[in-house]
């Protein structure tokens, strides 16, 4: 049913590294929607790529139109994948419509794919193995691939266009438009199919796309994950593509030899290949030095000090432009609460003997001087935050007795409090002292936001078994938060809440972070936000 055949090896190989590739990014963040997503793409280019290689390697022809039919129909669903991953990685959930309707475009359309004579039929056979024919209806299949394509070009392209996106997201859609737009220039195996009797070399632009990817997870960890760069994956870059030509090399050279000496053995092609062989180390050394310079912009040990070096300039500059913006809110503050006692100084000779005014100055003066009190503590809370002190800690309790600190602001603005606990007992490694201050910032927040009454719903889940994390959801139905002010949330000073100082949500931050744990945001204009604690479990 098999022969072997040297132009079936490189989308074979290829698509063995597309598989490993996609396989790899999921193992590295397996919960991550995006990973999950990369993995979907990368298996319909596995599917693509090694079922073509399979059509190669066979000798019947009915087994080999089987193969072309199978690969072109699972070509199909590398346009709806990308959409998808394109879709994880610009955050734009709410436009996922296509996907649903086109998976069902493309299920709809196996069974004529795959049996009739319509789309595909032959095979023809060329100087590569055989090939299919295109039938009438096949245009049609094209058309669609086409149309698919463009849905996931466009919402690129919209999303590097958007004004609200920061200029390293940018970089990185740029990096995904170019890869991408390289891999799909494999769409020149389309073209045998109309009878060009070219060699179908869609997989060396998959490969192309492999390195820029590679790439792109080393120096632009596109895929939310720090890889560090090892020669483990240069290398098997390396020795994937030298292999790959090697054994193209191995077998054009025997054929010729027993073309001319008209002399055919094993042991001809034995030698050939062990020849040869003694040329890959140091074409292998060469070109890994080659792939680090250009693809890399730098070797190895050179990466390392570089990343290293900006790690520290990086944090040196966070460092003072919050030192700057503490200072300069601190002084606006101050001078806040300045300002009364000098107008009480200014018309204090000719009003000493007026009770009304001394009244009411001792009121704006009581209340700027306790908030200036309060601002400084909360700096002094920001700017040396103390090491928790860790103990085992009843997370419901510990919730259940911060809410009794806002039940008062809760019954006032007439809030209905609903509570989820996902069992009884949980204990956690934290402070107490700390986490009770995080969880009152939420909740004072979430109260805040709600003056006229809504819903306050505080839900637990234990995610022990998946992801080692406890998770402490806190959602208000106020006004939501514009999705441009959500990344700016946590840093300092940043309030657009009339009398806010910006620090309560920093505070937050900072003690969860000392915990080990991470905070998420979701929020909807019109519906309400919800704050997402995860605190490991030890």
């Amino acid at each position: 049913m098999f022969e072997f055949n040297p132009y079936a090896i490189p989308p074979f190989l290829t698509s063995v590294i597309t598989l490993f590739l996609g396989l790899f990014v999921y193992r590295r963040n397996p919960n991550a929607d995006l990973s999950k997503a990369f993995l979907l793409w990368s298996l319909s280019l596995f599917g693509w790529l090694f079922s073509y290689s399979l059509n190669y390697f066979s000798k019947d022809p009915h087994s080999a139109l089987f193969f072309i039919r199978l690969g072109s129909y699972l070509s199909i669903f590398i346009p709806i994948n990308q959409y998808n991953l394109n879709l994880k990685f610009v955050n734009k959930k709410d436009e996922g419509r296509f996907i649903p309707t086109s998976l069902f475009i493309a299920l709809v359309l196996g069974p004529f794919m795959l049996l009739s004579d319509q789309f595909l039929h032959g095979p023809r056979p060329f100087f590569f193995g055989f090939y299919g024919i295109a039938g009438p209806y096949y245009i049609y299949f094209i058309a669609l691939f086409l149309i698919f394509s463009f849905q996931s070009f466009r919402l690129l392209w919209r999303s590097l266009k958007d004004p609200a996106r920061d200029e390293s997201s940018k970089i990185q859609i740029r990096y995904l438009l170019i890869s991408f737009f390289i891999a799909y220039l494999g769409s020149v195996d389309f073209l045998p199919k109309y009878g060009l009797a070219i060699y179908p070399a869609g997989w060396a632009f998959i490969l192309t796309w492999i390195l820029i990817i590679s790439y792109l997870m080393v120096n632009q960890q596109i895929f939310n994950f720090k890889i560090i760069l090892e020669k483990s994956i240069i290398y098997s870059l390396l020795l994937t593509s030298i292999s790959i030509v090697y054994l193209v090399v191995v077998v054009v050279l025997g054929n010729i030899l027993q073309h001319f000496l008209e002399y055919s053995s094993v042991f001809l092609n034995l030698f050939l290949a062990f020849m040869i062989g003694i040329l890959v180390v140091p074409l292998r050394n060469r070109l890994q030095y080659v792939l680090e310079r250009t693809l890399f912009k730098g070797t190895s040990p050179e990466m390392a000090r570089e990343n290293e070096f900006l790690r520290h300039e990086v944090t040196d500059k966070e460092k003072f432009k919050e030192v700057a913006l503490i200072a300069s809110s601190l002084v606006h503050e101050v001078k806040n609460a300045i300002t009364p006692v000098k107008t009480f100084l200014e018309f204090f000779p000719q009003k000493k003997d007026d009770p009304e005014f001394i009244e009411k100055f001792r009121r704006i003066a009581t209340k700027e001087l306790e908030r200036t009190e309060a601002l400084t503590r909360q700096l002094l809370d920001f700017a040396k935050p103390s090491a928790p002190v860790l103990t085992q800690v009843n997370i419901h309790e510990l919730l259940t007795d911060t809410l009794v600190l806002v039940e008062r602001s809760i019954q006032r603005n007439g809030i209905s409090l609903k509570k989820n606990f996902s069992s009884d007992g949980v204990l956690l490694d934290l402070d107490p002292q700390q986490m009770k201050q995080a969880f009152l910032n939420i909740l004072k927040n979430a109260v805040e936001v709600m003056p006229k009454g809504g819903t306050l719903k505080i839900e637990t889940t234990d995610q022990g078994l998946k992801t080692k994390t406890f998770t402490i959801s806190i959602e208000d139905t106020g006004p939501g938060i514009a999705p441009e002010d959500i990344k700016h949330l946590f840093e300092p000073f940043y309030s657009k809440k009339q009398g806010g100082t910006g620090l309560g949500l920093a505070i937050t931050n900072d003690i969860i972070e000392r915990h080990g744990g991470k905070i998420k945001i979701e929020s909807k204009l019109g519906e309400g936000t919800r704050f997402m604690v995860e605190l490991p479990l030890r």
